[in-house]
């Protein structure tokens, strides 16, 4: 994928639109607008990546057929474009790098003569976890010359603290021992605050036995979604973790526990940047039995080997004596569903 992205710089400098980009001009306090004016456009498409390279272009402008043609069908980027399409609009592919603490949407575009001005808002929240690329393609009007310059913009929308009654990112891994159609439904499904895919209802997806999801036409690894959560820990048992032990504990921990390495490095990823940043911590894990208290998962068909990790984290200023949490080990039979999430609590 590495080399497919280098290869699709390379082309589009060489045969698509003249563009010139500037970049970005980002305010510290105020909110920025386009100064030029406003033009309509419409997302018509997301694309998802594993892999990132940062030699790949944030923006490419496609004002007829035969650029984006060339692009989409020698690289299957399944862009769903027909030629009709550009007969009376010019489209914007843009993409940035998402690790679970970053989004990036477009506020608004304006655009003048040979001048196109992006305006994005920039989420910066909780965690981190598994770097990929997201796209979006944009309709916009018909532009009526080739040569256009881009200026961008960016608002920072900066989350400095993490919500104590969220559980955040909880990722749910699928691992069918034969190719499936799968229900999930949440008991308490109003506490959904954000899903991918989106949370309609339930997700009904189609699964194959290497853990691939299908749903609406899409590939996915996991379903991701945040939550209210409203269990109240007390931390009477868990950990004393300080932050310079962090990887060596959730290591530990985590393969006791029995995430597999793929899941154990996605957790490490999102959650170590929040224990590291903090001298102290208190750790206790939520596992199977108390998530469902807290908020069912109900899949169908059942499961027959089903481990719902959330670790709830707490910020404290010295060394802590507790009662060490007993974890019990969890073991891989059949039809496998794991989940992980974690949760930060306000500090004394």
């Amino acid at each position: 994928m590495k080399k497919i992205f280098i290869i699709i710089c390379l082309l589009l400098i060489c045969c698509g639109c003249e563009i010139g980009i500037n970049k970005p001009n980002t305010p510290k306090n105020n909110v920025v607008f386009t100064s030029l004016n406003k033009i309509d456009y419409e997302i018509v498409d997301s694309l998802y990546y594993d892999n990132y390279n940062q030699n790949f272009n944030d923006e490419y402008l496609f004002n007829n057929y035969e650029e984006y043609d060339k692009l989409n069908s020698e690289y299957d980027l399944n862009m769903p474009l027909t030629e009709e399409d550009f007969n009376n609009n010019t489209y914007l592919l843009y993409f940035y790098l998402n690790s679970c603490d970053y989004d990036k949407d477009i506020k608004e575009i304006g655009y003048e003569g040979n001048k196109l001005e992006i305006v994005y808002n920039i989420q910066q929240t909780c965690g981190l976890c598994a770097e990929s690329y997201y796209g979006h393609l944009v309709k916009l009007p018909k532009l009526k010359t080739d040569n256009i310059n881009i200026d961008i913009l960016e608002n920072i929308i900066k989350k400095d603290k993490c919500d104590p009654d969220v559980a955040y990112k909880p990722i749910l891994y699928l691992y069918p021992t034969e190719d499936m159609n799968i229900n999930i439904k949440l008991e308490h499904e109003d506490n959904i605050i954000t899903s991918y895919p989106k949370y309609d209802n339930g997700w009904n997806v189609f699964v194959n036995k290497d853990g691939i999801i299908n749903c609406n036409g899409r590939e996915y690894y996991a379903l991701y979604w945040d939550e209210y959560n409203n269990n109240d820990v007390d931390f009477s048992t868990g950990f004393y973790v300080s932050g310079e032990s962090a990887i060596e504990f959730l290591e530990e921990k985590l393969d006791y526990i029995g995430l597999n390495n793929r899941e154990t490095n996605e957790f490490i990823m999102y959650w170590l940047p929040i224990l590291e940043k903090n001298e102290h911590n208190l750790v206790y894990f939520e596992l199977t039995d108390e998530r469902e208290n807290n908020n069912k998962l109900i899949i169908s068909p059942k499961p027959e080997s089903f481990l719902r990790i959330n670790m709830h984290i707490k910020k404290i200023y010295d060394i802590m004596d507790i009662e060490e949490q007993k974890l019990e080990k969890f073991d891989r039979v059949g039809f496998t569903v794991v989940e992980w999430a974690g949760t930060v609590h306000k500090e004394n």
